[in-house]
């Protein structure tokens, strides 16, 4: 049965879960275990405020307030919102998530499932609070063809040599960079490049973004040798995402984790490195190849470092194979 205009839904959930609608447009499914002890649910249109734009583009019609506003789930919910095609610009569909307003004003956004068919959006949610439809700005195409390779490059004019080292530079010369949804969009800030490989693109088609991408790289070059290049480094590299792609009406996700770490063990260490063409060579390295793909750049205020970033995805097929491919990325670090 509907509901009137603005009218709230309630229903009393336990340790066994149920689920709580507001017909026709929304319904939220708690799994058992989600709640310790029975809670009284309410969900209700948002008609106090709007949504924040921060989250991205809200489509019309799709925010809801979900209560008690804060309550943690001890297993996420699957929230499920209709956001009709019609409301939607082409290409926009890969891009949809379902932004969460905490009480605190904090907003995280969740990848999230679409049918186009139904117009029906899902995606987990493990906090009750604010919820609406959005088109996520933080998306970065995925581009045609192959990357460019990168070419490498003497970091000698980084480094100084210090009186009586015997030629040895011994300031040390460190690259950084950092992006997320929360800070810093990556996909505005030309730190990423984001290509894939051919297996992918003929299993997945053109329609591609990646979504809600995190980075953090850190790499610090402790010596050198005469020629001012690196001889050891520590420092690590993290890069997580969402690949999103449309298949007929459908869109799905595929997440990504990609971390490299110098040493063993998960924790930076110092370790050596040499240099050959444009591969920087890490004597122990976790996570990934020992070999890294660079450029170095000159710039105006300084220097870009260039790392060439590959993470392994597999996807199955309807016939019970799989498919394997590399979702390519270029990170810029800057000293």
């Amino acid at each position: 049965m509907e509901l009137a205009e603005g009218e709230a839904a309630a229903k009393t959930i336990g340790a066994a879960g149920g689920v709580i609608s507001h017909p026709p447009d929304f319904s939220l499914r708690v799994p058992a275990g989600a709640l310790s002890s029975s809670a009284s649910l309410t969900v209700a249109p948002r008609i106090s405020g709007p949504f924040p734009s921060e989250a991205g583009v809200v489509l019309p019609g799709t925010a809801y307030d979900i209560s008690p506003a804060g309550l943690t789930l001890a297993s996420p919910a699957r929230v499920e919102i209709r956001a009709p095609e019609s409301l939607l610009e082409v290409g926009d569909a890969v891009r949809l998530g379902i932004a969460l307003l905490r009480p605190d004003g904090s907003i995280v956004t969740s990848t999230g499932a679409y049918d186009a068919t139904s117009g029906l959006l899902s995606a987990p949610l493990e906090q009750l609070g604010s919820v609406a439809a959005v088109i996520e700005l933080d998306a970065i195409d995925i581009e045609a063809g192959v990357p460019p390779t990168l070419g490498g490059g003497n970091f000698s004019g980084a480094t100084s040599t210090v009186a009586g080292a015997a030629s040895v530079a011994e300031v040390n010369t460190r690259y950084r960079s950092s992006c997320s949804p929360a800070v810093r969009r990556c996909f505005s800030s030309g730190l990423v490049r984001v290509w894939i490989s051919p297996e992918l693109r003929d299993r997945l088609g053109e329609s591609l973004v990646i979504v809600s991408m995190s980075v953090f790289t850190d790499l610090d070059c402790v010596s050198f040798d005469g020629a001012g290049q690196p001889t050891s480094a520590v420092g690590e590299v993290t890069v997580e995402g969402t690949l999103k792609a449309r298949l007929g009406q459908s869109v799905t996700s595929y997440g990504f984790d990609e971390h490299r770490v110098t040493g063993f063990g998960g924790v930076a260490e110092v370790t050596g490195v040499a240099i050959t063409d444009n591969q920087m060579v890490f004597e122990r390295i976790s996570g990934g190849s020992n070999a890294i793909e660079f450029g170095l750049t000159r710039i105006a205020t300084g220097e870009l470092l260039t790392l060439r970033i590959e993470e392994e995805i597999e996807l199955d097929n309807d016939d019970g194979s799989t498919t394997t491919g590399t979702v390519i990325m270029h990170v810029r670090l800057r000293r």
